[in-house]
């Protein structure tokens, strides 16, 4: 409870955006665990696919050898039809 009539006015902006990195350092008991299962992207309930922009964006998606990769094996199956 704050010990002045000025205290109780503050709102969280007068934190700025330090507070949370400030609490979590003086609490480190408080830091959330990592999440057991992995995030899958998705929109609308689909998958994101591999090739899209998210995953070249970001580290944990797949290889850009594994995407040509997959992309030759298509492309030689419907050279085979």
């Amino acid at each position: 409870f704050p010990k002045t009539t000025r205290q109780a006015n503050i709102d969280g902006a007068y934190f700025g955006t330090t507070f949370p990195h400030l609490y979590l350092m003086t609490h480190p008991d408080m830091v959330p665990k990592k999440p057991a299962q992995a995030y899958v992207p998705r929109v609308y309930g689909f998958k994101v696919h591999q090739s899209s922009l998210y995953y070249r964006n970001h580290e944990e998606g797949p290889s850009k050898n594994q995407i040509e990769s997959g992309r030759n094996r298509k492309t030689r199956a419907r050279g085979r039809r």
